[in-house]
């Protein structure tokens, strides 16, 4: 089973406000917010039970995180492939993404690079409409804020209609 550990942002209808926003023929519009902490990949029965013993050990406060402002994307714009809302650089969020890479790296290849942000969309094919990729270099939309006091472990089974989310556990952050 395909298994990441996430944090909830919550918030669907402001998200989904502002996903309607980077509609377009060639872009798949996400309906589960999450900020990616660590994906794991597919994992046996025996490694999932491993990776809940692990993460059994985490402990780290909560926080307050704040989305920016605009809308951003991996690659780069001429080659779009992720619509994405990042989010605003805290400390705290940054030293829990480190802690769980330093408690998994002996069981988990885990990459050493985290950029959070909110999935808003997956490019399908390019997109060339210079217009569309000016508004979203453009598109402003209000900051989103909430506390994180829970990390949640999930299942992810890749569909044709895309991606399907099942909560297998989770870490509550003190």
């Amino acid at each position: 089973m395909r298994v990441f550990l996430a944090i909830n942002v919550g918030h669907e209808n402001e998200l989904s406000a502002i996903s309607s926003q980077i509609a377009h023929k060639g872009v798949k519009l996400v309906d589960h917010y999450h900020i990616t902490l660590a994906f794991f990949g597919d994992l046996s029965t025996a490694e999932l039970i491993n990776l809940k013993f692990l993460l059994d050990k985490l402990h780290h406060p909560s926080f307050t995180l704040t989305t920016s402002n605009h809308i951003d994307c991996f690659s780069n714009w001429n080659r779009l492939r992720v619509l994405f809302l990042p989010v605003e650089y805290h400390k705290l969020l940054n030293q829990l993404a480190l802690k769980i890479q330093n408690l998994c790296r002996d069981v988990f290849d885990l990459p050493n690079s985290f950029e959070p942000h909110i999935t808003l969309g997956r490019v399908k094919f390019p997109i060339v409409d210079e217009a569309y990729i000016s508004a979203m270099q453009q598109l402003r939309c209000e900051p989103i804020s909430w506390k994180v006091t829970e990390l949640v472990l999930y299942e992810s089974t890749l569909l044709p209609k895309g991606a399907e989310y099942k909560r297998i556990g989770s870490v509550k952050l003190d």
